[in-house]
């Protein structure tokens, strides 16, 4: 399964993941990302971040992060590469307009997502030159 490396996050996102986790941040940030969040001293059941982290992980991020309005970073190349990571595993078992289907992209975003993977070479079949 796809996961984001915790070194192409920004150094308060990274300290935010040593505090929830690398999972429980990403949900943050595909939730909150490039918008400001007020972050209470503790959060109510009702709270957004209750709802989207659960009571205690919710607690520990208000506790890593301080009280007061915060803007969470997009974090877009780190989101860019997890998302490409994603649909190559789908690239795995699906074929392109599939895959398109199930995560709601346009099937070019998807070739071209395709064109960046590394090719693996195949050992059995020899060289065009050789």
């Amino acid at each position: 399964m796809a996961e984001i490396n915790i070194y192409d996050l920004p150094p308060q996102v990274q300290d935010w993941a040593d505090a929830i986790g690398l999972s429980a941040v990403t949900r943050v940030i595909d939730y909150y990302g490039g918008t400001y969040l007020y972050v209470p001293t503790r959060p109510g059941n009702d709270h957004q971040l209750v709802i989207l982290l659960g009571y205690d992980t919710a607690c520990r991020f208000c506790h890593a992060v301080g009280n007061g309005e915060h803007l969470i970073p997009k974090c877009q190349a780190a989101m860019r590469r997890l998302q490409d990571q994603r649909i190559a595993e789908l690239l795995q078992q699906y074929p392109v307009p599939e895959v398109a289907r199930r995560t709601g992209l346009h099937e070019r975003t998807i070739r071209r997502i395709k064109s960046r993977q590394p090719v693996e070479k195949n050992d059995q079949q020899p060289g065009l030159f050789e």
